[in-house]
């Protein structure tokens, strides 16, 4: 069936016409209109390139860089790695940064860990702060390196060179956990107060069977710190003798602070010098008094 063109027809379709063309200029000339057809284009554009960031081949991780400011043995170094490496593959965007911090901070010679993304090309550099030790522990349960803060970091190394805290009747713990004895709490307190002096370095701190602490100093001076108890006072009278005579080793043998009211020594030319302190058993005499004059 064919339309006729008749008037009626061809009106319409003149109208229609021009709706049309008035329908286009409106949107050419309504910024408006515009503005809103070319954010929406816009954020095609955007969404598109978020989706290609997120999922573009491109981006997955391909290098794990790891770098610490401090020593590590080689399996703790690789131990390091091999946390580090379980990113790889996965989008450096996406990559659970956090979670492999966690990873890494459950080392017990990770002190601190901060991660930070590459995008070119595309990796991880991971930077570790290890725990430092400050002595070597020879307890019942075998030999340790400890932290500051009582930390077990590892289980002594033949490369570390550290004061030592002998405690062979007293059992550490495990490694990755604090110290919770408090002898050997206060053992360590002690090593680490003098830890940073220049004069005054301990080589060797004795827990004795019968509870009291003893020290050897580097320069060949004991100290009998008795009981821990008043360690506040012990120490700083043991920084006083020192700052008082630093070449205090060269006429006293023996400092005496098991009282720390009335401080006591042994000086060289008696006969109790040189005896060992590991396992001490004689009676100090106090010949020379180092307490302050009033």
């Amino acid at each position: 069936m064919r339309l006729s063109n008749s008037p009626s027809n061809s009106s319409r379709v003149k109208t229609h016409d021009a709706y049309r063309t008035a329908v286009v200029r409106q949107s050419k000339h309504n910024p408006a209109r515009r503005w809103r057809y070319d954010r929406m284009a816009g954020c095609l554009l955007i969404v598109a390139g978020v989706i290609a960031l997120f999922f573009a081949p491109a981006m997955t991780i391909r290098r794990i860089q790891i770098s610490v400011s401090g020593p590590l043995t080689a399996s703790e170094a690789l131990a390091l790695k091999r946390d580090g490496e379980r990113a790889l593959g996965e989008n450096v965007l996406l990559a659970h940064v956090g979670q492999i911090e966690q990873s890494l901070l459950k080392h017990p010679y990770c002190k601190s860990a901060k991660i930070s993304r590459t995008l070119f090309p595309p990796g991880l550099a991971i930077h570790c702060r290890p725990r430092t030790p400050i002595a070597l522990l020879h307890a019942a349960d075998g030999a340790f390196e400890v932290s500051r803060n009582s930390m077990i970091i590892r289980r002594w190394s033949s490369d570390a060179s550290l004061p030592e805290i002998s405690a062979a009747n007293i059992s550490a713990g495990t490694v990755g956990v604090k110290i919770s004895n408090p002898t050997l709490l206060d053992a360590v307190r002690i090593i680490a107060a003098f830890s940073g002096e220049k004069i005054i370095k301990v080589s060797q701190l004795v827990v004795a069977m019968d509870g009291q602490l003893w020290l050897n100093m580097t320069d060949g001076v004991q100290v009998r710190f008795g009981r821990p108890d008043n360690l506040a006072k012990k120490m700083q009278l043991l920084r006083r003798a020192y700052r008082v005579d630093p070449k205090i080793a060269e006429h006293i043998s023996l400092l005496d602070f098991i009282y720390p009211e009335a401080p006591a020594c042994v000086l060289r030319n008696n006969t109790s010098t040189g005896k060992d302190i590991s396992n001490p058993s004689d009676v100090v005499s106090k010949e020379k008094s180092l307490a302050p004059a009033r």
